[in-house]
């Protein structure tokens, strides 16, 4: 099964991309398994995009089994906004029949987390359910003004999240530490990672109707 693993950033006006890129790709570095073992930073392609913002590409860097980049947001002061089209993002892609889903969202998601400081993160099981939501995403951000399933709101909980403690009050209308109060016993993992929350509602992919199930099931807890 092919999956994807996303992570978003709020980038920073007149942040040097450059300086953060050999940050964030040195942190990267050190995950085990993850990481392949003969690769230095510098074998990771790095175009600095000038004024329209940068991109990494991380796949040479990575272990076979996996395929990623991150993209920059530009940083010059009227481009940013409080809005997801001011992000910086990684994806990673691999297919679970060479991956161990479980050895990778315990051993590999939350160190990217920590490496990249997102404020959300998840892993897209559903490729196509994801494509179906965009649609749904495009229409209520038109009808309610919302940054939708951006900074504003979550539309679809995954079977793994991370949230930061903004985006719980602005999405759930509560801190990261009342999300895991109240999910906790409830889910296959809930707690604190940096400021925020690592929320994993099982831990195997979903699809169909079950990532549809998982969902309400999470919305019912946090809203009851």
């Amino acid at each position: 099964m092919n999956i994807e693993a996303r992570f978003r950033r709020r980038a920073v006006a007149g942040e040097n991309i450059a300086d953060l890129n050999r940050v964030i790709l040195g942190r990267l570095s050190k995950v085990k398994g993850f990481w392949a073992d003969n690769k230095a930073l510098s074998d990771a392609y790095f175009d600095d995009g000038k004024a329209d913002g940068a991109a990494t590409d991380l796949s040479s860097c990575l272990c076979s089994e996996y395929k990623g980049a991150i993209s920059y947001a530009p940083r010059w002061e009227a481009s940013i906004v409080d809005k997801a089209k001011s992000d910086d993002f990684v994806t990673i892609a691999f297919d679970s029949d060479k991956v161990n889903f479980k050895w990778f969202i315990n051993e590999v998601f939350p160190k990217i987390v920590k490496a990249f400081l997102p404020y959300r993160a998840m892993i897209v099981a559903d490729l196509d359910k994801d494509l179906d939501d965009f649609e749904d995403i495009c229409i209520e951000a038109q009808n309610t003004g919302l940054d939708v399933d951006g900074r504003d709101t979550v539309f679809r909980v995954h079977p793994v999240n991370y949230f930061d403690n903004e985006l719980c009050l602005r999405a759930f209308n509560m801190s990261a530490d009342k999300v895991i109060q109240r999910l906790t016993g409830t889910v296959n993992l809930v707690e604190k990672c940096e400021d925020g929350v690592l929320l994993y509602v099982v831990d195997k992919p979903a699809i169909g109707d079950e990532l549809v199930a998982l969902d309400e099931k999470v919305r019912q807890m946090l809203t009851s």
